[in-house]
């Protein structure tokens, strides 16, 4: 999991600029890094494509930090 969540933080630094060492696994990407719609999209796009999956349009919004992608991208990896 925690080569999951490295690589996630990749992903959310490299698009928001943010260096990786200040994003923790609760860090909140709307209220923490400021993260705009579109960048939540380019976010989880990356990840989709990342880690071959597919995240449902309707559990996006509930994605809002490291550790909650996390688990949904070690869920949907699982089915």
């Amino acid at each position: 999991m925690q080569d999951l969540q490295a690589g996630i933080t990749a992903i959310v630094a490299a698009i928001t600029r943010v260096p990786a060492h200040a994003i923790g696994p609760d860090t909140d990407l709307r209220l923490d890094l400021n993260v705009d719609s579109l960048q939540g999209l380019q976010i989880m796009a990356a990840i989709e494509k990342r880690f071959g999956i597919q995240v449902p349009d309707a559990e996006l919004d509930a994605y809002t930090t490291v550790r909650a992608i996390g688990e949904a991208v070690a869920r949907l990896r699982t089915n």
